[in-house]
């Protein structure tokens, strides 16, 4: 009895030693995979805050760039709007010159209203004209040169430049000449009729000259 006492004993220990054992394998186990962990965690950190560095040097240098390429497309918008005063103030005052000199012919002037009056009568227009402006235009360009007056003139070159300036469109940039020649023909029409009358007058003096 004695040595069976004995020999459970013996097993109980030997059990309590194997658990004791496998809960202290466990424990390391539970240790090294604890540190291993912080460890990748601690490398995720420092993966997540180089991230974070870059992020925040690329976001910086693409809205540097983002700056002076607005900074180019807007001093490229200012060129061309330079150019375009450039280019309209040009015109006008070489085809008003042209008009004191009466170089401008009523056919020339005819030529352009009638390319106007094309394009404004087209079905597949794509109008960059409020419809008030459209019918402006439309009413005028079946007058001869001769019928417009310079006040109708003037109101095309406006309209045309201002829409010009706005989106480039062919169609405003003729009205623009257009008013611009219309204008020259009229003025030379004028210098035409004053000439005739200084002629007249130079013509009775004589004549009165010559009766006395």
């Amino acid at each position: 009895m004695h040595r069976i006492v004995i020999a459970l004993s013996m097993e109980i220990l030997l059990s309590i030693a194997a658990i004791f054992s496998f809960a202290v394998s466990v424990a390391s186990l539970a240790y090294w995979l604890g540190k291993r962990f912080e460890e990748i965690n601690g490398r995720f950190e420092k993966m997540e805050s180089s991230f974070n560095s870059r992020f925040r040097e690329m976001e910086s240098s693409f809205n540097s760039r983002f700056r002076e390429m607005e900074f180019s497309i807007n001093s490229l918008r200012d060129g061309m709007n330079s150019l375009k005063t450039a280019m309209t103030s040009i015109n006008s005052m070489l085809i008003d010159f042209l008009g004191v000199k009466e170089i401008i012919s009523e056919g020339e002037t005819k030529f352009l209203i009638s390319e106007v009056k094309r394009i404004v009568s087209s079905t597949v227009l794509v109008n960059p004209f409020t419809e008030e402006d459209l019918k402006f235009i439309r009413e005028v360009t079946k007058k001869e040169p001769k019928e417009f007056s310079m006040e109708e003139a003037e109101k095309l070159i406006e309209m045309g430049k201002k829409v010009w300036y706005e989106d480039g469109s062919e169609l405003a940039y003729k009205v623009f000449l257009m008013g611009l020649v219309v204008r020259a023909f009229l003025i030379g029409e004028a210098q035409k009729r004053k000439r005739k009358r200084k002629k007249g007058k130079s013509s009775s003096l004589n004549f009165l000259l010559i009766k006395e």
